[in-house]
């Protein structure tokens, strides 16, 4: 196993042991909804993801440009109306163009982490948000 591998095996680890703890989704009043980290995470994912935000068919926040990805904001992030709110206080609206920090990963390893999310919301790869949003 190359060092490169061991490194993001650790990360994934860190981001799926993190947990249950906490609700998985946040859903607005209009039925929106926003995958959530269970519990707050120190993994350094060095991916970045670029593209535009928009609400998919089945109300959940996606990153478009290529293949839709379902996005997985930091643990603490809500969602006010149709605004997501970052820990941090940074928000985020569909049709905003980002580059996310974070690491993709495969809708088998992540969805059992997301219990309260909607099966219907899953797309084929996740998106951990972890790093900056610009």
């Amino acid at each position: 196993m190359t060092r490169l591998a061991s490194i993001a095996g650790a990360s994934l680890a860190v981001v799926l042991l993190a947990g249950c703890s906490g609700p998985s989704a946040v859903t607005s009043s209009s039925g929106r909804v926003i995958a959530v980290a269970p519990q707050p995470s120190d993994a350094a994912e060095q991916a970045l993801a670029e593209g535009t935000v928009g609400w998919s068919e089945a109300g959940c926040l996606t990153l478009e440009g290529g293949s839709p990805n379902l996005i997985v904001f930091p643990h603490g992030t809500t969602l006010d109306g149709e605004t997501v709110v970052l820990p941090d206080g940074t928000t985020i609206a569909a049709g905003d163009d980002v580059a996310l920090g974070g690491g993709f990963h495969d809708v088998i390893s992540g969805a059992d982490q997301l219990p309260d999310v909607p099966r219907e919301c899953f797309t084929p790869e996740l998106f951990w948000a972890s790093g900056e949003v610009q």
